[in-house]
């Protein structure tokens, strides 16, 4: 198999039914706005708009949120927060549904239907932020454990932490990979004027947490600012705006207000634009479910440092040029490599076009209907 190569793993579970085939198909998509799982989701409802499924779909959640996606879908209001006890005990409004699609860890588990839940990541539990999370996700993973028919991964990294952390058997967590993220829901549009700076520069994408690494990133690129080894400004997107606060106050601290530049909300072309633009993506973080601003990047071109982890190394496969996040120097000499070098920039540039291409949400469409009849065939009993 070539090395970084999307693949739907598993060893095969008991034979299914034959004859049973999902007609309706409800989906919790509450996170259906949000960064990682909500694009997942976007990018699923668009490879089924692509290769439309021989079953009907009903999508949970916020009406006025859930107005976007393409195709026509039935809605069905809903709104219990996304960690409430109320979302996993109350009754969900499946209508006729014979399948139910969670699209995180914190499912409803009473949905008397065969139950598919995806997990993108075990962060709650590997890195919590908060004081009982690591509690509150254990309990859920120990109910879905029980009540799910199948347990959905984006990476094989998730799928092992699963069975080593959590003992879910082998054969009931399936990985498969998303599609390119917002690469494959949008074309690329110029962000607004002024937004970018004239120089060549450097850009970070992500939210505002202690796992994507922040002050690692700050801290090498002051570093190589002072020492005159490196010019290219930092440009960094996708953060809330508490997060760019406290951002462009490490960087005030640092005396490079100049040299940092945290854009404001852009919509996802208008992203995907600046993508295009950027010298190097520099994605520092330390655990990911996927890792999509690596393969965006990629798709448009970009060169991609990230850190020798998985599941980047998964998804960036030899078109990733990794460091060692304990030996922050070798962040330091992979940077300036790939900026320095013009032959390693244009290699990593054509490798990451020919990685991005791996990832597609119409497969992924197709491999998610082949799960949800599986899951209606083999079923389980939910009380």
């Amino acid at each position: 198999m070539t090395p970084g190569a999307p693949t739907i793993s598993d060893a095969p579970g008991p034979a299914p039914h034959a004859g049973a085939l999902p007609r309706h198909v409800a989906i919790d998509a509450r996170m259906i706005r949000h960064s990682g799982i909500g694009t997942a989701l976007r990018g699923l409802l668009a490879g089924w708009h692509v290769a439309p499924p021989e079953f009907d779909i009903t999508l949970m959640g916020n009406p006025e949120a859930l107005s976007g996606p393409a195709g026509p879908r039935r809605v069905a209001a809903w709104s219990p927060g996304i960690y409430s006890l109320a979302a996993a005990l109350l009754p969900a409004p499946i209508g006729s549904a014979d399948v139910l699609l969670g699209a995180h860890y914190a499912a409803p588990l009473r949905p008397r239907v065969p139950l598919v839940v995806i997990v993108h990541d075990l962060i709650h539990d590997t890195h919590p932020m908060r004081r009982f999370s690591r509690t509150y996700i254990r309990l859920w993973l120990a109910a879905l454990r029980a009540r799910a028919t199948f347990i959905v991964t984006p990476s094989r990294h998730t799928k092992v932490q699963l069975q080593t952390l959590h003992r879910f058997p082998a054969h009931h967590v399936l990985t498969l990979p998303w599609g390119p993220g917002l690469a494959g829901l949008a074309e690329p549009t110029e962000p607004p004027p002024g937004t970018l700076p004239e120089e060549p520069f450097l850009l970070a994408v992500g939210i505002f947490k202690p796992h994507k690494n922040w002050r690692f990133l700050i801290s090498r690129l002051t570093a190589l600012w002072q020492s005159g080894r490196l010019r290219h400004p930092l440009v960094v997107a996708g953060m809330n705006a508490a997060g760019r606060e406290v951002l462009n106050a490490w960087a005030a601290g640092a005396g490079m207000s100049d040299r940092v530049r945290c854009l404001p909300w852009l919509e996802d072309g208008q992203l995907l634009g600046v993508y295009r633009r950027a010298e190097a993506l520099v994605f520092p973080s330390l655990i990911e479910g996927f890792g999509f601003p690596i393969v965006e990047a990629m798709a448009m071109g970009t060169p991609v440092l990230a850190a020798d982890l998985p599941p980047m190394n998964e998804v960036g496969g030899a078109a990733l040029r990794t460091f060692d996040p304990d030996r922050p120097v070798t962040f330091d000499e992979a940077l300036c490599q790939m900026l320095d070098d013009p032959a390693e920039h244009e290699r990593l540039r054509r490798a990451g076009i020919e990685q991005a291409a791996r990832f597609d949400w119409t497969r992924l469409a197709h491999r998610m209907s082949d799960v949800l009849t599986r899951a209606v065939r083999e079923g389980r009993s939910t009380p």
